[in-house]
């Protein structure tokens, strides 16, 4: 799930690191940013499906790849 999450932050322009699963500062920092952009309190599967619709909506999303 985190590689997922990790994914969809960089697709949207944030500096998550690479996908590689673990959550860590990086991501942590891009996390908060996103909630903060959109106005956002709820954590957990919520933010993860908000940031899929994010995604889906604004960009020509990519299956994500390890290099990102």
């Amino acid at each position: 799930m985190v590689r997922l999450q990790k994914c969809l932050l960089v697709e949207l322009g944030l500096s998550a690191g690479l996908a590689d699963g673990k959550f860590g500062p990086k991501t942590e920092a891009s996390l908060k940013q996103f909630q903060t952009n959109k106005g956002l309190l709820a954590g957990g599967m919520q933010i993860l499906k908000k940031i899929r619709t994010e995604v889906l909506t604004t960009s020509q999303y990519e299956p994500c790849r390890s290099d990102r």
